[in-house]
């Protein structure tokens, strides 16, 4: 009987991972939609393209050869219904020391706030897990310009993690459930 109770009432947190290899050429912006958001300000880079990449945009790489990163260096939004951000891995695209706050929303209201901060030679996974949230704003300022040619308040990020917020039973669900189990709970004691 504690059996079926606890698989009744289970429920399974599966993380998603976006790596953003799957978007498009470089230098597209990605759609909403993807991954289940609707992204502002976001778009990818392929390491591999011929063009005055700064090192962050290589470096920053974690799966294959695309990443995210804030379009201008811009504000960068992502929302979408109630979700878990798990986490990512960011890199600055040329600036060391480069500083982002990355806020969580829910319905409007911010839950969540921090500050990390960032360099061009290598991904850095940070682990954020702001729970039930409706939108993440990620703002990058600061830092001293290292790479020649280059400059710009840019960050990279990639292997979004995420969960999807699990759906609450209705009560009408959980009363169907408490009478199936009463009714095996009968069943086996007129055995």
């Amino acid at each position: 009987m504690a059996a079926i109770l606890a698989v009744g009432f289970a429920v399974t947190a599966q993380a998603t991972v976006l790596t953003f290899d799957d978007v498009g050429p470089n230098m597209t912006t990605i759609p909403n939609g993807y991954g289940g958001f609707d992204w502002t300000n976001m778009s990818v880079s392929d390491s591999r393209a011929d063009y005055d990449a700064s090192p962050g945009y290589v470096t920053g790489v974690v799966s294959d050869y695309f990443t995210a990163y804030n379009q201008w260096g811009h504000v960068a939004t992502i929302a979408a219904s109630t979700f878990t951000f798990t986490g990512a891995y960011l890199t600055a695209a040329w600036n060391e020391g480069l500083n982002i706050d990355v806020l969580g929303y829910r319905n409007g209201s911010l839950v969540y706030s921090s500050t990390v901060v960032v360099d061009p030679y290598a991904p850095t996974w940070f682990a954020f897990n702001y729970m039930d949230i409706t939108s993440l704003v990620m703002q990058s300022y600061g830092g001293v310009d290292v790479i020649p040619g280059g400059e710009g308040v840019h960050f990279v990020m990639d292997n979004f993690t995420f969960n999807e917020s699990p759906v609450v039973p209705e009560p009408a669900t959980l009363l169907l459930l408490g009478v199936g189990i009463a009714g095996i709970g009968v069943r086996r004691f007129r055995r």
